[in-house]
């Protein structure tokens, strides 16, 4: 496999800024005496176009929370011995996954699974070998697998293939600006960076470098950040992980943790690699600092450490003639709100927290009536919340064509429309809209899954002969 097939994608001046920006945090941080060099980003002069190092000197965890932090377009390059990976990223998140492991196959990878038999493999294998077409549809072609599976193996796979990075002990590693991996596998993106790192450390990264990382900074304190975006970043904890969030509070060094139980040191680990927690020397700490998390007088702690209402009353907005859609409300103060609980929303969306989701949507609309995004996603979150009910249905595809419609240049609507008309069984405006998706992002993954899994539909109805031997001059309808 070669990493350095890539291409390059617009909006070039704002990520350069974004990655100067980048750079600037290096600096700053190789000047703060309280920064650990194994939680920072480095980089050189030429850091503005090219991110390259050790990742002895910096771990993969921060370095996937630093491209998040400055939401980087691009693709990031890894080596570690024979090994090649290749992450490409899309705002700072992971969006597909290359690598040149041959047990990381998708035939190996279920055989390993025990989804797929070995003679089975040895004969798709050689089908593949022989061109007639990709694995995962030669395996559905020969009935041993159906689509869904091989959908769900994909993801699975690409996420196992991102996960083993996290076992790495050494290595290095370049950041190509605007760079696309060429037939990289989707990743799924129900995951945040945050609850992707934290995972990694949960199950992958050794507990020796966890355990030395503790040993090199045993006076510092441990504090809650102070950014608000790493705070809304929605990671899955348990009870015993959650008592650790709510236990910090600024009064304990790191020290104290060197005798908690190994899940609680992994959490910690993965929680400063994502900036949830800073490391604070003793001159530091403030009174600010000390402070617990916000009290949950009225707000409640979730399981994702969201702040979130206590409610999980749905909203359902009125959309017949002569009602009102939303209360609108302008200014600056008023697109920050509406934006925070469209993020909220994002975060719970993906926990499939579907009930919340649609409240922070509905709260968002709230605020601002106007934006498309918001509309399409509450849409579709209301169809989520409500899949059998017809009613709802219709005015789910109602809200998510207004937001195709005041936001045209967003795939997301697109998506959302397909998959509801692909509901209502109207195959061919589904498959106009997943296009339409790709054409205004081609990195759109779910929109061209979608149309993939379309394509392995229409060649398995029309068979084998009608698949290598096309009726000619017939358009396809």
């Amino acid at each position: 496999m070669s990493l350095t097939t890539v291409s390059f994608d617009g909006n070039r001046a704002l990520q350069l800024d974004r990655m100067a920006h980048l750079a600037s945090l290096h600096a700053a941080s190789a000047r703060s005496s309280r920064s650990s060099s194994r939680l920072s980003v480095g980089g050189g002069p030429d850091c503005a176009t090219s991110l390259r190092g050790s990742l002895l000197d910096h771990p993969f965890p921060s370095l996937m929370h630093r491209l998040h932090d400055t939401r980087a377009t691009g693709t990031l390059l890894l080596a570690s011995g024979k090994k090649r990976k290749a992450v490409q990223l899309r705002d700072g998140r992971p969006v597909a996954v290359k690598s040149n492991l041959i047990g990381e196959c998708l035939g190996n990878y279920l055989v390993r699974r025990g989804q797929l038999a070995r003679d089975d493999f040895e004969e798709s294998l050689t089908r593949v070998r022989r061109g007639d077409g990709k694995h995962g549809e030669i395996l559905v072609m020969m009935d041993l697998l159906s689509e869904e599976t091989v959908s769900r193996a994909l993801y699975e796979q690409a996420e196992e293939k991102l996960f083993e990075i996290f076992e790495w002990r050494g290595g290095g590693f370049k950041f190509k600006l605007g760079a696309r991996i060429s037939r990289g596998h989707a990743l799924a993106l129900t995951r945040s960076p945050a609850d992707l790192i934290v995972e990694g450390a949960r199950h992958r990264i050794s507990l020796d470098e966890i355990d030395a990382f503790i040993h090199r900074h045993p006076a510092s304190y441990v504090v809650h950040s102070e950014n608000s975006v790493d705070r809304l970043q929605d990671i899955e904890l348990d009870e015993k992980e959650t008592e650790l969030l709510q236990a910090v509070d600024g009064h304990r060094q790191l020290a104290d943790f060197r005798t908690a139980e190994q899940s609680l040191r992994r959490l910690l680990y993965g929680l400063i690699a994502t900036q949830i927690f800073e490391l604070r020397s003793a001159s530091e700490v403030s009174e600010r600092h000390r402070l617990s998390p916000p009290d949950g007088s009225s707000r409640e702690v979730g399981q994702a450490g969201l702040l979130v209402p206590k409610t999980s009353t749905s909203y359902r907005f009125k959309s017949r003639k002569g009602e009102p859609m939303a209360i609108e409300r302008r200014g600056k103060k008023g697109a920050e709100a509406a934006r925070l609980e469209f993020f909220q929303g994002e975060a719970r969306l993906r926990r499939r927290d579907y009930q919340r989701a649609l409240v922070h949507f509905a709260k968002a609309l709230e605020w601002d009536a106007e934006a498309g995004e918001y509309h399409a996603h509450y849409g579709w979150c209301l169809f989520l919340c409500h899949p059998k009910n017809e009613m709802m249905l219709e005015e789910a595809i109602e809200h998510v064509r207004r937001g195709a419609k005041l936001a045209r240049d967003l795939e997301k609507p697109y998506l959302f429309l397909g998959r509801l008309y692909k509901v209502l069984g109207k195959m061919w405006p589904a498959e106009k809209m997943f296009t339409r998706a790709v054409e205004i992002q081609p990195g759109c993954v779910d929109a061209m899954r979608e149309l993939r899994l379309i394509e392995m539909r229409r060649g398995k109805e029309q068979g084998l002969l009608g698949r290598f031997f096309p009726v000619r001059g017939k358009a396809k309808v």
